[in-house]
């Protein structure tokens, strides 16, 4: 799945993924529905993603270990194996 994606599409999705989510989040803020302090701290937590990707120039945390693993490879300079998974099983 991911090995037929170039980098560049999957960031993008990602991007796009968490807009979506954030503007989510914002609606049902706004609306008042659900629990207002776990909104809070999702929309803190998307923010903060989003500002580091912007302003720093080390490897980009999304949260996901496996990703955040192969996003230390690339900051590295190094292709990290896509197609590898968490338990080391391909």
């Amino acid at each position: 799945m991911f090995l037929n994606r170039t980098e560049a599409s999957l960031t993008v999705e990602w991007f796009e993924d968490l807009h979506r989510r954030r503007e989510d989040i914002q609606r049902d803020l706004n609306e008042g529905s659900g629990d207002r302090i776990k909104f809070m701290e999702a929309l803190q937590q998307i923010n903060a993603i989003l500002d580091d990707r912007v302003v720093s120039d080390g490897p980009l945390v999304t949260g996901d270990p496996l990703v955040d693993k192969w996003e230390k490879e690339i900051a590295e300079g190094t292709m990290p194996d896509l197609g590898e998974s968490l338990d080391g099983r391909q």
